[in-house]
């Protein structure tokens, strides 16, 4: 099938199919619950205490916003080896930074995740 000008289409991945194959790729045996929209996450993320529940609650706070603007995540399970990413939003590995100061927390934060941007599993 071609378009008006004979060329044929570019075939796209939609976010979804692109963060649910990075995700079954990096957690082949991990159940994933959707749980608003584009928001998903790892069955086995579990908090164990006070402070990783209120880090939940910001990441899925964090991740309700991103699928708003229509991003697809995946918050990934919290017990791994060398975790340093938060989720996978669109087929990207992400770590979210809160900035709540001012200009130069957020030139500091902006430097931390791009280091961690870089994430290798």
């Amino acid at each position: 099938m071609g378009t008006a000008s004979g060329k044929q289409p570019i075939k796209t991945t939609s976010r979804i199919e692109l963060t649910r194959a990075h995700a079954e790729n990096m957690f082949p045996d991990e159940k994933r619950k959707k749980v608003n929209g584009n928001v998903f996450i790892a069955e086995s993320r579990k908090a164990v205490n006070k402070q990783q529940k209120q880090i939940f609650d910001k990441e899925l706070a964090m991740s309700k916003i991103a699928a708003r603007y229509g991003h697809t995540v995946y918050m990934l399970p919290e017990k791994r080896k060398g975790k340093k990413c938060d989720v996978i939003m669109d087929g990207t590995l992400t770590e979210f930074k809160k900035i709540t100061r001012n200009g130069n927390a957020l030139s500091h934060r902006f430097r931390e995740a791009l280091k961690h941007g870089r994430c290798q599993f």
